[in-house]
């Protein structure tokens, strides 16, 4: 089986169902969320787009995010769907104390894989419609007609499935904490750290558990971290499942994000490099399901 996974070459619509959005809105809304994310929202350029998880008060992340910054009393937060209950819970605590508000906004997500760099003009998207991600890739923000508002405009094939654009993000290791993985890894161990996904500000001051992200990039060494692999197994991979490594019962890490896409599966996990190097890892305890390392498109040890 190929370990490189082919995220079709082809423009593609894909409606973005399993994502959901929340927005902080207000006076304080920038300041807010500056002292309870890892990434550095004072510095954020409108309608562009930066990674970022909230962590608990032990560093360990209720949910990561992708933030858009509409206007500056207006940021958008997508995130997991059902992480987003958890996020939204978290952060309330916080901003009674703040000139800002929650809302979940009734808008629709669509992403567009391979689009052309004319692709907001030519559909006719006003500015805090649509943000391009660093890949090129086109995310879409609309309340209504958003698939047949792209359909209509520009080349491009729509299906009813989110797992081309889960693909896409499995492909560049990007992984998303879900409500089965909520406040178990550090940001670190999702590789937020590294320049290509560029969710943690090491300077930008206090947030919520930032003593414990900065001891360890200070002072110590990430052990385990998010990891690209392929296998083919007939039951269905979720994140949570546990990886072993060898004869061994204990777990050798876990299992954050997986699509089936032609029969094969793709999936990110957090792993040791050694467990991983020694005698591989497999997602049963027999060593039936093994899985098969995928080079990451990036560095984790820049």
């Amino acid at each position: 089986m190929n370990q490189d996974s082919a995220v079709a070459t082809a423009s593609t619509i894909v409606p973005l169902s399993h994502m959901g959005w929340l927005q902080v809105s207000g006076p304080d809304a920038v300041k807010f969320l500056q002292g309870q994310v890892t990434c550095d929202v004072a510095k954020l350029q409108p309608l562009t787009i930066r990674h970022g998880a909230h962590c608990t008060a032990k560093g360990r992340a209720v949910a990561n995010f992708d933030l858009i910054k509409l206007d500056n009393e207006t940021l958008l937060i997508t995130l997991p769907l059902d992480t987003l209950p958890l996020l939204e819970k978290s952060l309330g605590k916080y901003i009674v104390f703040s000139k800002a508000s929650l809302s979940r906004p009734q808008w629709l997500g669509s992403g567009y894989l391979n689009c052309a760099p004319d692709l907001s003009a030519a559909a006719g998207l006003a500015p805090q419609q649509a943000a391009r991600l660093d890949n090129g890739d086109l995310l879409l923000c609309r309340a209504d007609g958003a698939m047949e508002l792209w359909s209509d405009a520009v080349d491009g094939s729509a299906g009813d499935s989110p797992a081309p654009w889960q693909l896409r993000d499995i492909d560049s290791g990007k992984g998303w904490i879900t409500a089965a993985t909520s406040e178990i890894f550090i940001p670190q161990e999702l590789n937020l750290q590294t320049a290509a996904i560029d969710g943690i500000s090491f300077t930008k001051g206090c947030y919520t558990g930032q003593e414990i992200v900065a001891r360890l990039h200070y002072k110590g060494k990430v052990k385990r971290y998010l990891q690209r692999f392929s296998c083919v197994s007939e039951s269905a991979i979720n994140p949570g499942d546990d990886l072993y490594n060898g004869s061994s019962s204990q777990s050798a890490g876990c299992v954050v994000n997986a699509v089936n896409m032609d029969g094969s599966w793709h999936l990110l996990a957090v792993a040791t490099e050694a467990a991983v190097a020694s005698e591989g890892v497999h997602l049963d305890q027999d060593g039936k399901i093994a899985l098969q390392a995928a080079a990451l498109p990036y560095s984790v040890n820049e």
